[in-house]
């Protein structure tokens, strides 16, 4: 009886993972409801500034794509000991290692296309984080009190279960990191490493960014390939040192493997594989003058 008081629910009807169910049909319906979920809260958005790039709407930060924000969640969603199976130190992928890869992140998707609306919507992990975009109490409260009129539930259980709720949450999360972040290093705007920045404060926290911008730059945004370039280096300066060093000591941490999941994302085929054409941006020109 309590846990139907708490989801509202009588029951629970959800379909676990099975490689039975890898099915090109079922892959290509989960990216299709995701995207039409982003472009459903990016639509939600248009009325709210962005913090990041004032005098722009939420809907159409030049940071992040709808992909972009698919890509955030499939990663959040990724089980970083099978990705760190199958890439371990590599900086470019073999065939296998991206067939198997784009296999990782389908699941992903193929767990979404069977269960839709309840894909992740009861999940939680050690750390309080729910839902399909993985949010804490923590990061609500900070789009709570940054983005005050974007319509998401003041009731964390029901802001992180509906999907639509839970993606304007990371839109708006997003861009209020990237905002503070490069309030303090501005060389980040135009870098093409924005999305990166956010996504590892989005992972956790803007703190641990800071501390590499401000002392690294902003190549260590790409953790693995810089690790590799500087180790192949005969002489480093000793600003590169402590760089490296520090690459190596957090080469298993949480968020840089978080970081490497994007960036092998992005080299592996996966979002190509389900076949779906990208949705359409829902925001035109005359509709953000609007």
């Amino acid at each position: 009886p309590a846990r139907q008081r708490f989801f509202s629910r009588n029951a629970i009807l959800y379909t676990p993972y099975s490689s039975a169910l890898m099915q090109p049909e079922l892959v290509a319906a989960g990216k299709t409801y995701l995207l039409e979920k982003i472009a459903s809260a990016r639509q939600e958005l248009k009325h709210i500034g962005s913090q990041a790039f004032p005098g722009r709407s939420l809907a159409s930060s030049p940071a992040f794509t709808p992909e972009d924000y698919l890509a955030v969640i499939v990663t959040e969603q990724m089980d970083p000991g099978r990705f760190y199976a199958i890439v371990s130190d590599s900086v470019h992928l073999s065939r296998q290692q991206n067939a198997e890869l784009a296999r990782l992140a389908e699941r992903i998707l193929v767990i979404i296309g069977a269960n839709r609306e309840d894909a992740y919507r009861f999940t939680g992990n050690y750390a309080g984080a729910r839902g399909i975009t993985q949010f804490t109490t923590m990061g609500m409260r900070v789009v709570w009190d940054n983005y005050p009129t974007s319509g998401i539930s003041s009731n964390f259980h029901k802001a992180t279960s509906e999907h639509v709720s839970a993606i304007k949450a990371e839109i708006c999360l997003l861009d209020r990191y990237l905002a503070e972040i490069a309030g303090e290093h501005p060389e980040l705007l135009g870098s093409g490493f924005e999305k990166y920045a956010a996504a590892a404060a989005y992972n956790g926290g803007p703190e641990r960014v800071k501390f590499g911008l401000e002392h690294f730059g902003l190549k260590w945004l790409n953790p693995r390939q810089r690790r590799a370039i500087l180790s192949g280096r005969q002489k480093m300066t000793h600003r590169e040192q402590l760089e490296y060093q520090w690459l190596k000591t957090n080469q298993y941490h949480e968020t840089f493997i978080y970081l490497m999941k994007l960036h092998a994302l992005e080299q592996s085929s996966w979002p190509a594989a389900s076949g779906v054409p990208p949705v359409q941006p829902v925001i035109n020109a005359a509709a953000e003058a609007d």
